[in-house]
């Protein structure tokens, strides 16, 4: 089966300021079912329509770590096997002229500006590290603002125990602090 295979480029830069690369491969083949035109059913409707796919999109992304060396031959590698694989972006059309080259490159560059926009949509985890990331940034702010004395009691107080901590509210219930 003949595919024509595109690349597009980009990067973005995280929430450290870190600069990442990233390639989108997109995979065109013509596709022609031996069993006839497939059928595609709409559950909430119960609606099923057949359809003759002419042309099969698969979408795959490679994103380099930036600790790593970026190697755009490994990158395409790398986004070619996704876009080949179980992961991929799957997107079909029954019309032979609708996945040309101007409308896949379309395709790939609008899914490139939404990762660049969103990279947590791909990277597993990446929303989580940017809310921690944050979080730390605010708590250092709020130990810039305190003075050294606050700063010695903040020590103190996070080496209380649960039952010390108890027993000073205790103490502070009966007014006796």
């Amino acid at each position: 089966m003949k595919e024509i295979v595109s690349y597009v480029y980009g990067s973005f830069n995280d929430y450290k300021g870190v600069e990442h690369k990233i390639i989108v491969c997109g995979i065109t083949t013509r596709y022609k079912s031996d069993e006839g035109p497939q059928v595609i059913t709409y559950d909430e409707n119960e609606f099923e329509y057949y359809i003759d796919v002419e042309k099969v999109l698969t979408i795959g992304v490679a994103i380099c770590n930036p600790i790593d060396v970026y190697d755009s031959e490994k990158g395409e590698t790398i986004a070619y096997s996704r876009a080949k694989s179980e992961e991929s972006i799957i997107m079909t059309t029954s019309r032979p002229g609708m996945f040309n080259t101007e409308t896949v490159m379309s395709i790939l560059n609008n899914y490139l500006h939404f990762i660049e926009k969103d990279p947590g949509s791909v990277i597993n985890g990446y929303d989580e590290s940017v809310k921690k990331f944050k979080l730390r940034a605010d708590l250092a702010d709020d130990v810039n603002k305190m003075t050294e004395e606050q700063k010695q009691f903040i020590k103190k107080l996070a080496n209380v125990t649960p039952e010390g901590l108890e027993y000073a509210k205790k103490l502070d219930r009966l007014g006796l602090l």
